[in-house]
Formats: C-alpha cells, sequence, structure tokens
C-alpha cells in the first residue's frame, strides 16, 4: 500500500510536465505547469475514490483508522493550501515524513490485525524520514526558486552548506532506527532486511555533499535516495513479517 500511494502520487508532476523540460525529479519547478492544468480540471476524481475506499474499511473494518485518515487529510490538504501551507513555512518535510511513514503504515496495520504495536511505529518512522529525504534532495535544484517565491521549505531556511548535511543526518537517522528497533524488540529483528538500503543511502549522501549546486549532478543522487527507500520499504516491510 505505501508503495503504491507513492507511485501514484510522487511522480505524477512528471507525468504532468511536458518533455521539453527535461527534469526527472521535478519539484516546485513544475508548480506552473500542474496550477495551469489545474485550472482545466474541475477536479479529481482520485480523492473521491479515496474517500470511498476509507468509509468502506471505516464501517466494515475498523473505525478505529478513522483519526489516522482525517489526519492524513488535513496534512495532505494544507501541504500548500491556506492558512497552513506547511510546504512554505518549514513544515512540508515533517508532514511528508508522517504520512508516507506511521499514518499509512499503522493505518495499514490497524485495519489488517485491529493493533498498533511500538516496533511497528519506529519502523514507519525509518520509513518516512527515508521518504522525507527524497522530498529533501529534490528542493535542491529548485532551491532558488523556491527561494524566490516565498517557498520558504527547510532546505530553503537552512541554506545549501547546512541543508546539505542535515539530509546525511537525515538518511543516517532513519537507518539507524532500524538496528534500534532489533535491539528493543527482539521479535522485530527482521526490520535489520531494510538496511539493504544503506549503500545507495550513503552513495546519494556523499553526490549531495559534494556537488549541491548543480542539478545535472545531482540526478545520480536523486536515484540513489528513490532506490534507497524503496528498499527499506520493502526490506524492512518483509522482513517485520515474514522473520
Amino acid at each position: 500500500m505505501p508503495l503504491a500511494i507513492f507511485l501514484i502520487t510522487v511522480p505524477a508532476p512528471t507525468w504532468r510536465l511536458p518533455p521539453s523540460t527535461g527534469i526527472p525529479f521535478p519539484g516546485a519547478s513544475a508548480c506552473w505547469w500542474m496550477a495551469c492544468s489545474a485550472r482545466r480540471k474541475p477536479g479529481s476524481w482520485r480523492g473521491g475514490i479515496a474517500i470511498a475506499c476509507g468509509l468502506v474499511i471505516v464501517i466494515y473494518r475498523d473505525w478505529r483508522v478513522l483519526p489516522l485518515a482525517w489526519l492524513g487529510l488535513a496534512l495532505a490538504w494544507f501541504y500548500h493550501a491556506e492558512p497552513l501551507k506547511l510546504s512554505y513555512r518549514g513544515y512540508g518535510e515533517v508532514a511528508v515524513a508522517l504520512c508516507y511513514g506511521p499514518l499509512i503504515a499503522c493505518g495499514t496495520y490497524l485495519v489488517q490485525t485491529g493493533e498498533v504495536t511500538a516496533d511497528l511505529f519506529l519502523t514507519s518512522m525509518a520509513l518516512g524520514l527515508m521518504v522525507a529525504g527524497f522530498l529533501w534532495i529534490n528542493e535542491f535544484p529548485d532551491y532558488l526558486a523556491d527561494k524566490a517565491c516565498g517557498k520558504r521549505n527547510l532546505v530553503v531556511q537552512m541554506g545549501i552548506s547546512r541543508a546539505k548535511y542535515a539530509f546525511a543526518l537525515l538518511l543516517l537517522g532513519a537507518l539507524m532506527l532500524l538496528p534500534l528497533v532489533a535491539l528493543r524488540f527482539p521479535e522485530a529483528g527482521g526490520v535489520l532486511w531494510g538496511l539493504v538500503a544503506a549503500p545507495p543511502a550513503l552513495f546519494a549522501a556523499y553526490c549531495l555533499i559534494r556537488e549541491p549546486d548543480d542539478p545535472a549532478k545531482l540526478i545520480p543522487a536523486q536515484a540513489a535516495t528513490l532506490l534507497a527507500m524503496l528498499a527499506l520499504a520493502v526490506g524492512a516491510g518483509l522482513g517485520y513479517l515474514w522473520v
């Protein structure tokens, strides 16, 4: 489920961009195109389907998932919308970490098992941090554009010289959570499979620290961060369920 939602939502700006842009992992630079497209679309049928599916789960499976759903909806809506505009005030990365980590993972686990455990929550936080890292590195090519339009995400607030090291700490934090979970909860030791994400994560951090100002040279680092995120999700997820 987390991978499915990611594949639907994160690459969406890429699908909307004209081929001439040549941007493999667009962030704010795609906003102008998405805004123009939005004027031609009165609404999204995807949102209606998601709400309908959520109501079925709440009614027939477990109503306790409803607060998680409302929180996720609020974070998604106010990511860009007034009055909060989370992504413009340095809270967008936190919102992404929460939505793509604990909210999705814990909500999915809750409706299937009827419970949420501490080891699951911490493991899902590792995934959330890694997904936030993917957003973080994609903010570097848009640094000047974001700064000019007043989008004060954490990369803009920290500046490139500090944000590149914060990125490395973010990925390191995600990886370090897994052995901490395994030590504290031995029955969840399978989450260590998620450490397969370490090589691409370390490569991405190295590339960003070395060349933070060149968007073209950041493409391998962006791809490596995406690979690390998927590897952690698959490795830790399968290890948690089957080991």
